[in-house]
């Protein structure tokens, strides 16, 4: 099959004919397309889409003319056209390579649009067909540009774990508290029950204004933790509860929460300070529980040689349904980092926190240590990460009926080992696996509890 175009568009491929000299002249096509792939690399997109366009006439169907037209259109203003070339020679295609040449041209022509999410989106479709290491890793760096350029940032996280103790129960049921003669019957639904938790968090983020010197964000997010119980928890409250008592599921145990939250960073004497501003509601089972103002700041400063040190500190009151104070939270944290053994961190923090409120079984201050290391390299197909934590909260005036001696205090041990597995990324989403394990040890039995879950999560990876 051979393809007739006016001279005027061949003089101009070929620099040696005059426009006003009109002739018919026949080529192949792997001619045509040739012509018309080198009019685009030479700049020249008003001729590779006449090129484009001839081509397409005869067959629709032409993978080449429409990577021509892909790249031409987006040149000529029209990105939005070029976008739809790419998509239907996304869809001619038959090799990743041809798959991922169509999908960054897709993603350039969206870009020229500025439709950010739609790039991100073909840039993730590249990434999966990306035919080796460097196109890879230039198309995720290309996709963290089109996050770093878009106003809007989407964050998702979902994630789904069995664990033995997805209410925070006690491991016994009996109340013991040190001190005290008496010993108490702790009911069902706050003892230790197992079964399968998932979560949804989504934040969505607009960037009001940024410079080299400042960043202003606003934020929402949303939280929702959903709770199914194991048969044996079924089983254990059908035995502790009367037939006309309500009914204890795992909707009696779920969480949901949202905040709105306002952001500004700045740099300053070559640190970088922080300070945000939040709203939240939060709900538990199907009742509102509080809600809560909060005033964070921060600062981090650069140390050389890879270290950094940081602090960090907040004021939360919070409010009952009711809308009457229940209590007010302070916090603050000083944690210092370093790298080790090359591109490994390590990371050790302390923190102390107060909770003040006209309830003497609230009121409580706390420290915290932490400690967290990160390898910098995979270890198989995974990179892993482990944090321990130890908390140390002590409630002065807590009572069981009557004053507990000495007060209650709680001792609590956390270790989580997280493990991302980035060579099983699936356009740009890797999954994710965490366990946990903590464990509670208290002088009133109620706060004694063990926990063990092992949880995956689906996240991005720019």
């Amino acid at each position: 099959m051979r393809i007739k175009t006016l001279a005027a568009v061949l003089a101009l491929a070929w620099g040696g004919m005059a426009a006003a000299q009109p002739a018919r002249l026949d080529m192949t096509l792997p001619e045509a397309r040739a012509i018309a792939r080198q009019a685009v690399l030479s700049g020249d997109a008003a001729l590779a889409r006449e090129i484009a366009a001839g081509l397409l006439a005869g067959n629709p169907d032409d993978r080449a003319a429409l990577v021509v037209l892909a790249s031409a259109e987006p040149a000529l203003g029209r990105p939005a056209q070029g976008r739809l070339a790419a998509a239907r020679a996304w869809r001619l295609s038959r090799t990743d390579a041809q798959r991922h040449e169509a999908a960054r041209l897709a993603a350039a022509a969206a870009l020229a649009e500025r439709r950010f999410f739609l790039a991100e989106f073909w840039l993730r479709r590249a990434l999966n067909v990306a035919p080796d290491a460097e196109q890879e890793a230039r198309t995720r760096r290309d996709a963290g540009r089109v996050r770093t350029l878009n106003p809007w940032r989407v964050d998702v996280e979902l994630s789904f774990a069995p664990s033995d103790n997805v209410n925070g129960g006690s491991e016994s049921a009996f109340n013991l508290v040190d001190g005290l003669p008496f010993v108490g019957v702790i009911s069902v639904d706050g003892r230790a029950l197992a079964g399968y938790e998932g979560t949804l968090d989504l934040r969505v983020s607009r960037r009001l204004s940024e410079s080299e010197r400042q960043r202003t964000v606003l934020s929402v997010r949303a939280y929702a933790r959903g709770v199914a119980l194991s048969q044996e928890a079924k089983d254990l409250i059908e035995q502790e509860t009367d037939p006309g008592d309500p009914p204890i599921t795992g909707a009696d145990f779920a969480f949901r929460s949202v905040e709105l939250r306002l952001r500004q960073d700045r740099a300053l004497a070559g640190a970088r300070v922080g300070a945000d501003l939040s709203l939240g509601s939060t709900w538990s089972g199907d009742e509102l529980y509080r809600r809560t103002l909060r005033l964070a700041g921060d600062a981090s400063r650069p140390l050389g040689e890879g270290r950094q040190v940081r602090v960090s500190g907040f004021v939360e009151p919070r409010w009952d349904d009711d809308g009457d104070r229940a209590e007010l939270r302070l916090g603050a944290e000083g944690a210092w980092s370093t790298r080790a053994f090359g591109r490994d961190r390590l990371t050790l923090a302390l923190s102390r926190g107060q909770v003040r409120s006209d309830n003497v079984n609230a009121a409580q201050t706390s420290w915290g240590a932490r400690a967290s290391y990160d390898l910098g390299r995979a270890v198989g197909p995974a990179r892993l990460g482990v944090d321990v934590r130890a908390l140390w909260s002590d409630y002065e005036d807590y009572a069981v009926v009557f004053p507990v001696p000495g007060g209650r205090q709680d001792r609590t041990l956390s270790v989580t080992l997280e493990a991302a597995f980035a060579a099983w990324d699936y356009a740009g989403f890797i999954p994710v696996a965490t366990l946990e394990a903590s464990r509670t040890e208290s002088n009133v039995g109620r706060f004694d509890s063990d926990n063990l879950g092992l949880g995956v999560a689906i996240r991005s990876t720019f």
